[in-house]
């Protein structure tokens, strides 16, 4: 079966480290940094980043109506101010969800974001960047990043040293969230018999988009999880894959049509650290200088960390997913 041979190009590739399961890939209009205690630290203007953000099935595919994303959302999912009643419904929804999903996971980002939008601050805070961005206000999306205020009290003996810090905790985060994946996973019950596995699976009721672009709305699967056997222009039944090998597909798809290069360019710029020469040494298998190997393995350690906590669930999944040829 091809699917089959996608899911190797998912493993390979290491989609889960750059698209988890539950996530989606968006630019942000505007990136916000705070603290642990959900204090305003700074904010900038997002001109080219994707940013790498969790997300329900309903979220991922939204169109218009209430479904919010559970961290990083536009204005009128984030900002109480807004007259609007559908704003002031999205917004209380959100909070509901945020609220609901810290109350059962000690995600220290999430918990953050609560604390400060609490405080309903965040349309003050970032109003100069609001006015910047070609869009209706509550429209412009916002992403999230933290900092350590141990961290910035280290860096704020210097003005420019703590500038730099921020800019660069800024520039460098991404959104990918492995304690809301195993979370959301969990509320996902077996309502049927994945098509592609022939195991119990969550069916979810629609499927994601954006496969070949960001702004493509064909679907590669249709249909979904419904009382009765939908069907396709054929008349045969409509295929019906569970959630998560569904994810697995279509971000694997999306990293090879146009997510990948994204992120691997963002990913290089980031690791500027690694001079070229550093980059020459290694290929040609030359000794490094001290400073170069201490450089090079501060700026790779957070990206293997990440991968090796990743190692034991996608086994587990590959496990779990396994069928015949």
């Amino acid at each position: 079966m091809y699917w089959k041979e996608v899911l190797k190009v998912y493993r390979s590739m290491g989609v889960e480290n750059i698209i988890p399961v539950a996530h989606t890939r968006i630019k942000p209009n505007v990136k916000v940094l705070i603290d642990e205690n959900g204090n305003f630290v700074g904010a900038m203007l997002n001109e080219y980043d994707r940013f790498t953000i969790p997300c329900t099935i309903e979220s991922e595919s939204r169109t218009s109506g209430c479904s919010p994303h559970p961290i990083h959302d536009n204005m009128q999912y984030l900002c109480s101010e807004y007259d609007d009643p559908k704003c002031k419904e999205k917004h209380e929804s959100y909070m509901k969800q945020l609220g609901e999903y810290i109350e059962e996971v000690d995600d220290e980002l999430a918990k953050s974001v609560y604390r400060f939008l609490e405080k309903g601050l965040l349309r003050d805070c970032i109003k100069d960047l609001l006015k910047k961005v070609n869009l209706p206000e509550e429209k412009v999306m916002v992403c999230f990043t933290m900092v350590s205020r141990e961290a910035l009290t280290r860096v704020s003996e210097s003005e420019e040293k703590y500038k730099a810090y921020c800019l660069h905790a800024l520039q460098a985060g991404d959104g990918q969230n492995f304690q809301w994946r195993d979370y959301y996973l969990k509320t996902l019950a077996p309502n049927g018999v994945c098509s592609i596995t022939g195991k119990p699976d969550f069916i979810p009721p629609t499927y994601p988009k954006g496969i070949r672009n960001s702004r493509d709305s064909a679907k590669l699967f249709v249909g979904g999880s419904t009382n009765k056997i939908k069907e396709n222009l054929d008349g045969m039944p409509t295929i019906n894959p569970g959630y998560v090998i569904t994810q697995k597909i279509a971000h694997t798809l999306q990293c090879l049509n146009y997510e990948g290069a994204h992120w691997g360019y963002q990913v290089v710029r980031d690791n500027k650290g690694i001079t070229n020469e550093t980059v020459r040494k290694i290929e040609n298998e030359l000794e490094m200088t001290e400073e170069e190997k201490k450089r090079f393995e501060k700026r790779i350690e957070k990206s293997f960390h990440k991968m090796a906590k990743n190692k034991e669930w996608m086994a587990k999944k590959d496990g779990e997913e396994s069928y015949d040829d």
